[in-house]
């Protein structure tokens, strides 16, 4: 894939449908974006910073597709839960 140019077009707004594959831009996204790259990946400057002052990395905790399939009362409880096990009472 070369030459690729998208801004949002899977998304409706006032004057535009919203038409454009969604598929399509996931792949674009994929590959020219996060090149199947992890959350960590892309937050490893942050954890370096983190571990040059002797902190260890938890594991991440992320909640994907929040705009398109909004899971909102399960992403909290699952928060909670991830929250729970790293950080007992």
């Amino acid at each position: 894939m070369s030459k690729v140019f998208i801004i949002n077009g899977h998304q409706p707004y006032p004057f535009a449908k919203g038409e454009l594959n969604a598929a399509l831009v996931e792949r674009a996204h994929k590959q020219l974006f996060f090149a199947g790259r992890s959350v960590d990946d892309l937050r490893l400057p942050t954890h370096l910073n983190a571990k040059f002052y002797g902190m260890e990395p938890l594991p991440t905790f992320a909640a994907h597709d929040v705009m398109k399939n909004p899971d909102i009362e399960n992403d909290f409880a699952r928060f909670e839960a991830h929250l729970s096990e790293h950080f007992p009472a």
